[in-house]
Order: structure tokens, then C-alpha cells, then sequence
């Protein structure tokens, strides 16, 4: 059995899949591609999103790209890992629908939202930096968070079902 980690969009997906390789770790990384902070969640087929998808855009593959994502969460072995932040409308929504999903199935987590660093500026300064999302985070910062994943709490659990 491996881990997957699973990232809310492509650009923390590429992301993260750099700070794995940096890392020095074989463990895989599935991108979800649909920003789920817009349009119907009201169901899980994927034609429901594609169609809604397909009012503003001309890809005739994103119904199969969405059932293949969600199939390959629901057939896998491995440990589960998702990287989500609160601060973003599209990867919070992401983490509520996945969690909606998965039911009980355990999970681990890694929630960047209350993250925060000291930065040198060039002129010697420093700042201190809130990212609270993961899409806009360097593989440098994620790498060290790997080891941070931990097992979902069943009040987690409850609250992102509720919500």
C-alpha cells in the first residue's frame, strides 16, 4: 500500500508533486481539475458538472475526466492524503465535496490555512507571510509538510459534512 495525495487543482498538484520528488519519495499525486466553488454540486455525476461546465467552455472530455478522478479515490488502496487550505473558495469546496464522498473511509490531512513563515525581504526587513492556500504555495514550503499529514478527527469529519 502507498499514499496518494490528492491536490485541489492543477497548480498545487504540480506543486506538490515537485516537493515529492524534491523529497525524495515515491508516493503519488492526483490532481482534481474541477473548481468545485462554482456552478451544481447537488450531485455526484459527473455529467451534472460537465454539462454545466460545457455552457462556457468547449471540452468534451471533462465528464470522463471527472469520473475517472472520483473513480480512482473510490478504487484505491492506498493511504489518502488531502492538501487543501480555507482560504480558498475552490480548494475548501473541494475538501468538503471529497469529504462527502469518501463517508467514512479514513484519511489523512494537511490544511495549510493557518501556516505562516518569517520572510527577508531584499532590503534586510521581514515580513510575515499568511498564504492560507495551497495553490500559491512553492514546493519548497510544501515539502516539509508531508510529514505533517495527519488522520482527519471525527469532529472534522462532522463539521465538513454538515457544511
Amino acid at each position: 500500500m502507498g499514499t496518494l495525495h490528492i491536490a485541489p487543482g492543477d497548480s498545487a498538484g504540480g506543486s506538490l508533486q515537485s516537493a515529492i520528488r524534491d523529497s525524495g519519495r515515491n508516493e503519488g499525486v492526483l490532481r482534481n481539475l474541477d473548481d468545485l466553488s462554482c456552478g451544481p454540486i447537488d450531485s455526484e455525476e459527473p455529467s451534472a458538472r460537465a454539462a454545466w461546465w460545457e455552457r462556457f467552455y468547449d471540452m468534451p472530455e471533462v465528464e470522463g475526466d471527472l469520473k475517472a478522478f472520483w473513480d480512482r479515490i473510490a478504487t484505491s488502496d492506498d493511504r489518502l492524503v488531502i492538501w487543501f487550505g480555507r482560504h480558498s473558495a475552490s480548494e475548501f469546496a473541494f475538501f468538503l465535496a471529497f469529504a462527502h464522498r469518501i463517508g467514512d473511509r479514513p484519511y489523512d490531512i494537511v490544511d495549510v490555512t493557518d501556516l505562516q513563515w518569517i520572510a527577508t525581504r531584499r532590503d534586510g526587513s521581514t515580513a510575515t507571510i499568511r498564504p492560507g492556500k495551497l495553490s500559491i504555495m512553492q514546493p519548497q514550503r510544501l515539502a516539509p509538510l508531508i510529514e505533517t499529514a495527519r488522520p482527519i478527527t471525527s469532529r472534522e469529519r462532522e463539521e465538513a459534512l454538515s457544511l
